[in-house]
C-alpha cells in the first residue's frame, strides 16, 4: 500500500484513505500505513470479495482500481486491466478475472479493443 500510495500521480491529490477486499490483500495488519507524506487510512470490507480498492484523495476523488491477482501471467493482467478499463464494460471485476482466468493468454487489444 505504502508503494502504491508514494508513487500515486501527485496531480491527483494526495492519497490518503483506502477501502479494500480482505482477500485481495495477503495481510494488512493496521489501520494506517505509513507513506511518504504521512499516513494512508485503512478500511477492510469485512465478507467483501470485489477485487477492487477505493482510493480516496486529498481532493476528494475516489478511483475505483481493479486488484489483479500475484498469480496472473503478465497476459492476463493486461487483459484484466484493458477489460476494466473499456468503455461500456459493465461486468463485475470478480466476473472480469474469471473470464480471464478461464481463457488462454491472447492479445487483449484483440478481445476488449
Amino acid at each position: 500500500m505504502a508503494d502504491l500510495a508514494d508513487h500515486f500521480p501527485q496531480s491527483l491529490g494526495r492519497l490518503h484513505h483506502a477501502v479494500y477486499s480482505p482477500p485481495d490483500w495477503n495481510h494488512l495488519p493496521t489501520r494506517r500505513v505509513p507513506v511518504r507524506d504521512g499516513y494512508v487510512e485503512l478500511n477492510a470490507v469485512p465478507q467483501d470479495d470485489t477485487h477492487v480498492i477505493l482510493l480516496r484523495t486529498s481532493q476528494r476523488t475516489t478511483f475505483r482500481v481493479l486488484v489483479v491477482p500475484v498469480e496472473f501471467t503478465t497476459g492476463q493482467g493486461e487483459e484484466a486491466l484493458l477489460a476494466a478499463t473499456t468503455a461500456g464494460y459493465t461486468h463485475s471485476a470478480a466476473c472480469l478475472l474469471d473470464t480471464v482466468t478461464d481463457q488462454l493468454d491472447v492479445d487483449p487489444a484483440d478481445r476488449w479493443g
